[in-house]
Order: C-alpha cells, then sequence, then structure tokens
C-alpha cells in the first residue's frame, strides 16, 4: 500500500505500478518458512546391541537421512544415549542441540532437543525429572522403572523475533501411576515456564508418552472434556487433514493398528498440516518408533 501511494502521488501510474510488481514479487520469493516451522519428533530407540539387524549402527545412516529430508527447523527425540547424540550432532551440524542424560545429568538416555542455529537464538534452557523431586538429577518417580527427564528449551525465532517454549519428555512405560503423577507435573512445570498473561510464550510439547489419547495422563496433557484446554493435540487441529495412519509403535515388526503414544502438543501455536511418517532401509523401519512430523504457524 505504501508503495502503490508513493507511485499515484509522486512517480506517476508508472513507477506504482512497477514499485507494486516488485512489491509483489518479494512477497512470492518470501519462503513459507518465514512464517512457519516444521517440528519432527522421534524416539530413535536406545543403541542396543542385542537388536540383531536393528542395531544402531545399521539404522543411524538412514536415521540422518530421513531428519535430513525432513528439513525440519526442530527436533525432539528419545531414547537417545551420548554416543547417538554425539553421532547425530556430528551429522547434522545445521542444528544446534540441548541434552542431560537421564541418570546422573550427564549418563543415561535423554531426550535432546536439536534446533537449526541459523534460525533460533537459545534464551533459555533447563531439565528436571519426573519425580516428587524434580531438581534431584537421577531421581525416580513413584512406580516408574528407571528415571524419567524432561528437557526444554526457550528460542527466538530469528525472522519474526517471537520466542517459543519447547519441552520434550519420555514417561515410563512400566508405571501406570508414574505416567499418571508425570501429567500433572509436567503441566505445572509448564505454566511455571511459559510466564503469565502478556508474557506467556506459546508452548510446543513433544513426547513418548507411553499412553495413548483413551488414557488418563492424556486427558491430564490435554484436557478433559469438562475442563478448560491447557495444551492441544497438534493432530485434532491441523488445518489440513492427517496423513499417515493410527499408530507409532512397530516393534521392529509391524505398525501396531491404533499404538499412537507419541504427540505433539500446542498451545497459543497454529497447526498447518500433521502426518505420521514411515521411513525404512533396506525395507527394515529405522527405528521401532515412527516418527510425527507437523508444520506450525504463529
Amino acid at each position: 500500500m505504501l508503495s502503490l501511494r508513493w507511485g499515484v502521488a509522486g512517480v506517476g501510474l508508472l513507477g506504482g505500478a512497477i514499485l507494486a510488481a516488485i512489491a509483489s514479487a518479494a512477497r512470492a520469493e518470501t519462503p513459507l518458512k518465514a512464517a512457519t516451522f516444521r517440528v519432527v519428533i522421534y524416539n530413535i530407540r536406545y543403541d542396543n546391541p542385542n537388536d540383531g539387524p536393528n542395531v544402531w549402527k545399521n539404522r543411524r545412516e538412514a536415521m540422518v537421512k530421513y531428519l535430513r529430508e525432513t528439513k525440519a527447523d526442530l527436533i525432539g527425540m528419545q531414547e537417545v544415549l551420548p554416543q547417538q547424540r554425539d553421532y547425530l550432532a556430528e551429522q547434522l551440524t545445521d542444528y544446534a542441540w540441548y541434552s542431560v542424560g537421564r541418570d546422573d545429568g550427564v549418563k543415561g538416555e535423554a531426550t535432546p532437543i536439536f534446533y537449526r542455529q541459523e534460525r533460533y537464538e537459545l534464551q533459555g534452557k533447563g531439565t528436571f525429572w519426573l519425580s516428587d523431586t524434580p531438581d534431584k538429577a537421577g531421581s525416580q518417580g513413584w512406580d516408574a522403572g528407571l528415571p524419567r527427564v524432561v528437557s526444554w528449551v526457550k528460542l527466538r525465532d530469528k525472522p519474526n523475533g517471537k520466542s517459543l517454549l519447547f519441552v520434550n519428555t519420555h514417561f515410563d512405560n512400566r508405571g501406570a501411576a508414574a505416567r499418571l503423577e508425570s501429567a500433572k507435573l509436567l503441566v505445572r512445570k509448564i505454566d511455571e515456564l511459559d510466564g503469565e498473561g502478556a508474557d506467556a510464550l506459546p508452548v510446543l510439547l513433544t513426547g513418548d508418552f507411553n499412553c495413548t489419547a483413551r488414557q488418563e495422563p492424556y486427558q491430564v496433557l490435554a484436557g478433559k472434556t469438562d475442563e478448560p484446554q491447557r495444551l492441544l493435540d497438534a493432530q485434532h487441529i491441523s488445518r489440513k487433514p492427517h496423513e499417515g495412519g493410527d499408530s507409532t509403535s512397530n516393534g521392529f515388526t509391524a505398525i501396531r493398528a491404533g499404538a499412537k503414544i507419541d504427540f505433539i502438543f500446542v498451545r497459543g501455536l497454529t497447526v498447518e498440516s500433521h502426518q505420521i511418517d514411515d521411513p525404512r532401509v533396506a525395507g527394515r523401519f529405522v527405528s521401532d518408533h515412527q516418527p510425527v512430523t507437523a508444520e506450525l504457524s504463529w
């Protein structure tokens, strides 16, 4: 509009048309990424030497290939041991990362966050344990079989100056009480980290929650039908219909119908698309989980 006013008042109709054309071309060349960002969540399966043909060394190149091809801006992973994280960091050089081991803050599986460093500026980071003593490294909660962690970062999107809170986790696979209490703790912690009122940040939560949408931990996160929504399941609010089936579990053998346990939740963000992918190498699954991707916008 500004260039059109200049054209009429100062440079004539022809000049106005030229300036309008330039502005239109500039808009057309502005990449979609300036307004949207792509998220990938992937439980990559820990480096288990007893996995036979599915051991990490047979899958890791395909894992990197998939992650590169998604052109993700943000990646949340689970079951990542230090040697796996280091390999991925060496290969995915466009990304910075934050990761804390669940055993003592260094050792053990982690829930790392990778973010495209050209696009994002790190403003804050932290990790807490899913237990009654969340600030105690290595603490194990309730009836959980193992320590479990939540890692988070606050990131500023350089193209538009907006910030978000990105939270990534992995709930326990054994303890039902642990999953339920973990969900309650996670909601409280997100509210603490998120800020209040005008200072509240948009929230992106990813994880392997070891429960389906029919179970109570999910309901605590997404809000029961008779309660205000705390977080929204990205699949259910996607502007484009969800693609890729209803399961994120395959056990390295076959996709298990209805076994979706890996989720992307959002608050204060729009979901443009959502899908479950099925990457494979030589006919084999790249992990015992299927990755989930979403295109989000401000």
